[in-house]
């Protein structure tokens, strides 16, 4: 479904981005792991068009989408919660999510992705009156999520969503995660947090230094010492 192909990116002069590739198939979850300053947010943000990408390409469905604008990739059903949520503080919960709707063909379309998001998130139901700066770390995280679901992605990259949440709700999160990758929706999760996305994980990649480190499935990475020690901070 998604094919990121020695993929080139940067700011500026400085390239962070050195020949990426990897792949997430239809209905998969895949894992990008690193440590910070190890491009994980650039590769995001290039896959998603808020990025411009040097050389390499990155296709969807087999169509390159990596001189597309943002607004083009997500028509295509490519999401991206991007870290740090990004939400509009002084509208309501409805409000943000109704602005993740922008795209939505009719009333009843919006309807039916309140209802998933509701179902997903029911705090997020009882809140929907109430602004969204003023919710807490981890009800802005569900909210970022449910804004993107809101156009039904077939593709959602998430970057970051457990960072600086605490552990009850970043099992919740990681929780609705499954679940959304159950019902159909591939995923790439970047993640800090390795342990539990090489559990959660078909496969995973690790980005070191803007490039591929490894990749395996999780009992793969975990066998390797150096992997372990080296990338993943595990003993």
């Amino acid at each position: 479904m998604l094919e990121v192909t020695d993929l080139v990116a940067g700011y500026g002069r400085s390239a962070v981005l050195r020949g990426v590739s990897l792949r997430v198939p239809a209905g998969g979850l895949v894992g990008l792991l690193g440590p910070n300053g190890a491009g994980k947010t650039t590769l995001a943000r290039a896959i998603s068009g808020l990025l411009a990408c040097r050389s390499g390409s990155v296709r969807f469905d087999g169509r390159p989408v990596h001189r597309l604008r943002a607004q083009e990739i997500v028509g295509l059903g490519l999401l991206h919660v991007p870290q740090g949520r990004l939400l509009f503080p002084e509208m309501t919960v409805q409000e943000n999510l109704e602005m993740g709707a922008y795209r939505a063909d009719s009333r009843a379309a919006v309807q039916q992705g309140f209802d998933r998001v509701h179902t997903l998130f029911p705090i997020l139901a009882e809140r929907r009156f109430q602004l969204a700066g003023a919710l807490s770390g981890g009800q802005q995280q569900m909210l970022a999520i449910g804004r993107a679901l809101m156009l039904r992605p077939r593709l959602l990259m998430l970057d970051e969503p457990s960072i600086g949440l605490a552990p009850l709700v970043i099992d919740e999160i990681f929780a609705v995660i499954r679940r959304i990758n159950a019902e159909g929706t591939a995923i790439l999760l970047a993640e800090q947090n390795a342990r539990r996305v090489l559990a959660l994980a078909g496969s995973s990649v690790i980005l070191e230094s803007g490039r591929v480190a490894a990749e395996g499935t999780g009992a793969q990475l975990l066998a390797d010492d150096l992997v372990r020690e080296t990338y993943l901070g595990l003993h």
